[in-house]
This record gives structure tokens, C-alpha cells and sequence, in this order.
């Protein structure tokens, strides 16, 4: 804005842009405000007759990235402006075309009761146009009131601590919750619940549940207990993607192949389901007595060893790309090469298959993402994994399958879900208070409608802290509790026609958190059999059709359990593969790439040659393919053409 070509550019700007649409604008931060508003002036200032129209989208009640700046206050300070400025007209989202309407009267209900009452008081009782869809919410008992369950049965004798990790009290309290969630997500399955999607009613499947949390701390005890149920789910562990085993072994290949004397990562590829090696054939290699393992791989596949030849001319066709192709390209030629995710889906128990198939598609995204995919440098990518490896706040996190290409329960944050919806939701671990992370922060105090921050604070210890700086913290930690309540709102938002909420009792205080003022707010609600509070609407609609019966299998003749033995696959002919082929790296001609390039070149020559064609190769033929005219392979190249150029059948 304050460049001198900023007029300029603004200008040119405004000459290409007639229409304007701005979505998640209570995500807004101030700095991108700033560049936004000149645009809006400039619209406002035109009168050239251009059909022109500014649409803001944007609720308040769902702006929860204030770690990103981010200021609802803001989409009322632009909802004036457009007002004043350009007659713009408001109209307010408190109708939802997602939810039941059990789980709008739940919404309803809390947010219109202290203290998130007080929190966001421009809330305004929803509706929904849903009002005949089928909906049930419940209010699952704390987990922990009594004596903790532990996650394994005490053993009689001292613990083995290779064998047995040593559990926390509050992982068991949370092992425990998942424990129930899983019991009652095998239920709902089990039981075929209607779920209704554009008035169609199908049964329940794992893929349309999603259970969330407030912060990640504890994911991975519901995770355990989703696998322990035998339910397939997708973890929301942060930063596991290059701990995860499936990345560690495409990581130990790439470094294999800038190293290849480093055994253990040799060993690691070998024996992972790249290759799937016994622990027999590992100790041919280790029996040899010289050079490193790399080279006594080698040795072996000279020597015949059928099992480890393909392995060893696999690798060395790697090795001879790592410097020549970009790292994704390189991976993706691995990918197909190796068939990696049909390998490793075939290694791993299906309840895993939904986090091994994202990880590996996140692991060659990632290839592109770092430097944007410009740099080939395998040992630059290399490095810059360790680098995110030891970096907790920029450590790449595993991927997630599309909403509808997958069938395992999702465990994501609340934050992760923003924008997604499912049939099913839990809202797990709510009784969760959360942790003071805002020690020695930078406050940066920006008015929505000042074109530059009034205060930077440096937060410091609370006893030296003055008056106006503790004035301003109060003011944040009321902005906190506000975004606070927006945490939850989203949360209960994503629900379509099931909500469930449940939690651990903390050990330590007698604040319940969310889960607190949702069942002080639904303490009306009448209890089921089981003692949860729950409420739902609608006419429950008839189960789905029952699946057809499985056909009946037809056992298999045990012959086709043995070894097929098959003559050695011979290689195409393919003059028209590139320098970089499959079998560019092997010595002399194998797919007769140049034996095809020559006698092309011969047709051709004597295809515009009207004298006879000579006995002997031309002198002029000879060198342009580089071969002595004397030389017997290209006399015989010569004879072959000179048969297919002077057989009647082609004569055109």
C-alpha cells in the first residue's frame, strides 16, 4: 500500500475483477483485510456500468484460528462497509441444511444457557430443514468417576518392560472411553442403522463416523482401542507420517540408494514387504566374509540366485536414476516398479490398511511440497526429512482419505474437521480442560477497524507483569473463552443425524469442560436404560434391505497351491523405448532398441535410393550409426533390409 506502484497495480486489478467471492471470512486476519479493503474501494468508486457483485461468506460462531491472527471482529467491520458503501444486504446462517433436528434443539439448548450464553451472545436460536430426518443425541456417562481400569491385566510377577509399556493413569481413563466408543460403534454397525443421505436410506458403515477431539494429546489411546475392537479407523496422531513403519522403509530405500554401504538400511528394504526377504536369505548375505552387504548382493546375483538377482538389478536401476530424475518421479517409478502399496496393503491387517494406503500418498505428496518439487537432489530431500523429523511444529502429519473413499472410522481434532461433516459423530475426551500455551507469547493487540496494531505485549512471569499489561491479557483471555465456545460450536456442527458426547473425569480438578456445560445445559433430558441423557426426533426409519446372502465358496483345487514353473520371460522388442528404459542400464542390445534403429534407417535409405541397392553397406550409412562397415552384426542388419525392400509383397 505504500509502494509507488501500488496505485498502479490496484488499478490493474480492479480492471480484471468483476465479481468477488470470499469464503471463511471469519478466518480473516488483519493483514489480509488491508489488502482486501482497496480492492473493495476501488469497486465502490467505479462507475463505468460493469455488472459487478461482492459476496462475503462467513460466520462468527466458527472462527477458531486466532494462532493464525485471525479476527472475527472483522466480518462485521466489513459487513458495514459493504452496507455503506455499496448497499449491501445481510442475511444470517442460522438455518442449517445438514443437521437433525436433535441435534439442532442440543445446539440450541447449550448455547442458549450461562455460561456460553454470556460467550457468544449474538447467538441466535437455528432451525434446520431437516425437521423430519431421523436424529438422536446422547450424553455418554464420564469415564473414571470409580476406580481406573488399567489398559491390561496386572501380571503376577514384575513387569517386562520390552514387552509391556508402562501405562498412565489418565491414558487408561482414556483407553477405557475409546473402549465404550468402539462398543458402541460396533453396535451401531452391527445393527445396520438407518443413515439417511438425500432421502435414501442405507446402513451404517465405519466410513461415516467421525470422532473427534479437542487436541491430540490422547489420540492414541482411542486409537489403540478402535484396533483392539478390531474397527478399522485413521488415526489423528500429529507428526507420525515419517514415523510410521511403511515411511521409514521408503526412507531407508532412498538413503540406500545414495549409500548403498549402509547394511542396516539394506537390511530394513531387504526384509520390508518391498522385497519381503527371509531371515535365511539375510544370513547368505551375512555368512559372505567380504566387502559390505551391498557388495555381497551383488556377488549373489552374479553368481545365479534367483531370489536376489531381480532385487539386485532393481536397485541398481534405482541408484542410476537418484541422480538423474527428480525425487517424485523417482518415487512414483518405485511406486509402480515395486508395486509398494500393493505390497504393503497384502503385509498389513486390514484394520491398518486406511492409515498405510494414506501415508504412502502422503509421503510422494510431500516429495513435491518440499521446495515446491524443484530440486532433484535426493540427498537435499533427504535432509530436509530430518529436518521435519526433529521439527515438532513443522513436522508433515499422515494424510486422510476422501469422505467417501474409504471405510474406516476417522479420529480427527476439531480443527482438522473443519468443513467436514459425517452421519455419526463422537465428541470424545470433552471433559478435557486445556493447557495454558500462551507463556511468554507475543500479544499483538490489532483493532478490526485500525489499519495498524495499538499494543505488542511480550507476555512475561505473572508477578511482573503491571496494570495495563495484565488489562490487556484479561481482554485476551476473554477473546480465548470466546473462541473457546466456537471450538464447540464447530464441533456439534458437524453432526448430520447422530451425536455423541463423552469424556474422562480429570484427576486432579473437578472442572468437566465442555462436557460439563453440555449435561448441565441437557440436565432435562431423560435417561436411557444404560444411564446416558439422550434426546432424538423424527420417525426412525425402517432398517435397510438385508445384504444377499454371501455366496457359497467353492473350495479350491489344492494343485493350484503349487509352484507354476514358466520358461524365462523373454523382453520386447521396442526400438522406440528412451535412454530411460527398464533396460537402458544392462549391457549390449536386450530389447533390440538398436538393431530396430538401424534397419529403420536402412529401409529409409534404400527406400529413396533409385539405383539398386548395393551388395555392401554404404560407407555413408555405416557412419552415421557409428559401426565399421566391415563389422558382421550391421552386414547382417544390411542383408535383413535389403530382403524386406526388395520382397514383391511390399513393393508398393
Amino acid at each position: 500500500n505504500c509502494s509507488e506502484h501500488a496505485a498502479w497495480v490496484q488499478y490493474k486489478l480492479d480492471a480484471r475483477i468483476d465479481h468477488l467471492l470470499v469464503d471463511e471470512f471469519q478466518d480473516t486476519n488483519p493483514t489480509q483485510w488491508r489488502l482486501l479493503l482497496p480492492l473493495l474501494e476501488e469497486l465502490a468508486a467505479g462507475t463505468s456500468g460493469r455488472s459487478r457483485s461482492v459476496v462475503l461468506v462467513g460466520d462468527e460462531k466458527q472462527s477458531i484460528y486466532s494462532f493464525r491472527r485471525a479476527n472475527p471482529a472483522l466480518l462485521g467491520v466489513a459487513a458495514n462497509w459493504l452496507e455503506a458503501h455499496l448497499a449491501a444486504a445481510r442475511y444470517p446462517l442460522d438455518a442449517s441444511r445438514r443437521s437433525a433436528q436433535a441435534v439442532i434443539d442440543c445446539i440450541n439448548t447449550v448455547f442458549g444457557s450461562d455460561p456460553l450464553r454470556q460467550r457468544l451472545p449474538e447467538f441466535h436460536p437455528h432451525t434446520t430443514h431437516h425437521t423430519d430426518l431421523f436424529g438422536r443425541v446422547e450424553i455418554i456417562p464420564l469415564v473414571g468417576t470409580g476406580k481406573p481400569e488399567t489398559m491390561r491385566e496386572p501380571a503376577a510377577e514384575l513387569r517386562n518392560p520390552l514387552e509391556n509399556p508402562r501405562g498412565e493413569t489418565g491414558e487408561r481413563h482414556h483407553y477405557q472411553e475409546g473402549t465404550l466408543i468402539a462398543a458402541r460403534i460396533a453396535a451401531l454397525v452391527d445393527a445396520r442403522t438407518p443413515v439417511i443421505r438425500e432421502a435414501v436410506s442405507r446402513a451404517m458403515q465405519y466410513g461415516d463416523i467421525l470422532i473427534l477431539l479437542r487436541q491430540r494429546t490422547h489420540a492414541p489411546a482411542y486409537e489403540q482401542a478402535m484396533r483392539a475392537a478390531g474397527i478399522p479407523c485413521l488415526g489423528a496422531g500429529r507428526s507420525r507420517l515419517l514415523e510410521n513403519i511403511e515411511v521409514r522403509d521408503l526412507v531407508a530405500l532412498l538413503n540406500l540408494l545414495i549409500a548403498p554401504y549402509d547394511n542396516l538400511a539394506l537390511a530394513q528394504v531387504l526384509r520390508s514387504p518391498l522385497f519381503g526377504l527371509s531371515s535365511e536369505q539375510l544370513a547368505l548375505l551375512a555368512a559372505l566374509k567380504s566387502g559390505n552387504w551391498y557388495e555381497r548382493l551383488e556377488t549373489l546375483a552374479a553368481a545365479g540366485d534367483s531370489r536376489l538377482a531381480p532385487v539386485y538389478g532393481m536397485l541398481e536401476r534405482w541408484r542410476a536414476l537418484a541422480g538423474r530424475i527428480p525425487v517424485h518421479d523417482l518415487l512414483d517409478r518405485i511406486y509402480h516398479e515395486a508395486e509398494v502399496v500393493t505390497r504393503y496393503t497384502a503385509a498389513f491387517p486390514s484394520a491398518l490398511l486406511p492409515r498405510i494406503q494414506a501415508s504412502l500418498t502422503r509421503f510422494i505428496e510431500l516429495a513435491l511440497e518440499i521446495d515446491n518439487g524443484r530440486y532433484p537432489s535426493l540427498p537435499r530431500f533427504l535432509d530436509q526429512l530430518e529436518r521435519l523429523r526433529q521439527s515438532d511444529r513443522d513436522n508433515p502429519e499422515e494424510g486422510a482419505p476422501e469422505e467417501t473413499d474409504h471405510g474406516c472410522v476417522r479420529i480427527l481434532t476439531i480443527h482438522a474437521a473443519k468443513g467436514l461433516e459425517a452421519p455419526v459423530v463422537f465428541l470424545a475426551d470433552a471433559a478435557i480442560r486445556p493447557s495454558n500455551t500462551r507463556a511468554y507469547e507475543a500479544l499483538v493487540d490489532w483493532p478490526a477497524t485500525q489499519d495498524r496494531p495499538a499494543h505488542l505485549l511480550l507476555t512475561g512471569k505473572q508477578e511482573d507483569r503491571d496494570s495495563a499489561s495484565r488489562g490487556l491479557l484479561e481482554q485476551q483471555e476473554q477473546r480465548n473463552l470466546r473462541e473457546d465456545a466456537n471450538l464447540l460450536y464447530v464441533a456439534l456442527t458437524r453432526a448430520r443425524q447422530y451425536l455423541y458426547v463423552s469424556g474422562c473425569a480429570a484427576e486432579k480438578s473437578t472442572d468437566a469442560g465442555w462436557y460439563h456445560m453440555i449435561s448441565s445445559a441437557l440436565a432435562a433430558w431423560k435417561r436411557d436404560a444404560s444411564g446416558a441423557r439422550c434426546h432424538q426426533t423424527g420417525t426412525p426409519p425402517p432398517p435397510p434391505a438385508a445384504s444377499p446372502a454371501p455366496q457359497p465358496v467353492i473350495a479350491a483345487d489344492p494343485r493350484l497351491a503349487g509352484r507354476i514353473t514358466t520358461p524365462p520371460q523373454l523382453l520386447q522388442i521396442a526400438p522406440s523405448h528412451t535412454a530411460g528404459s527398464e533396460t537402458a542400464w544392462l549391457p549390449g542390445d536386450p530389447d533390440g532398441r538398436t538393431r530396430g534403429i538401424a534397419i529403420h534407417r536402412m529401409l529409409d535409405y534404400l527406400s529413396r535410393g533409385a539405383a539398386p541397392s548395393p551388395a555392401a553397406v554404404p560407407c555413408s550409412l555405416a557412419g552415421s550409426l557409428g559401426r565399421a562397415i566391415d563389422e558382421g552384426e550391421l552386414q547382417a542388419w544390411w542383408r535383413e533390409a535389403r530382403q524386406v525392400h526388395e520382397n514383391p509383397d511390399f513393393a508398393g
